[in-house]
């Protein structure tokens, strides 16, 4: 059985003025730098149905 490895980025930025005119939610916990990223529950984004997730950054 061969040794796989799998990297993963997530890209953070601010809340836009359209997401914040929305009260759009963050649905991203992030711990320190280099270590893990959650998912927050969300019926916006059914589980599997994504391939990239993005962090917007700002309150949440």
């Amino acid at each position: 059985m061969s040794a796989e490895s799998i990297k993963v980025a997530v890209r953070v930025r601010p809340f836009n003025g359209r997401e914040k005119e929305q009260n759009s939610k963050c649905i991203i916990r992030m711990q320190a730098r280099g270590t893990c990223v959650a998912l927050r529950h969300s019926t916006l984004l059914p589980a599997g149905t994504k391939d990239d997730h993005y962090k917007s950054g700002g309150r949440g």
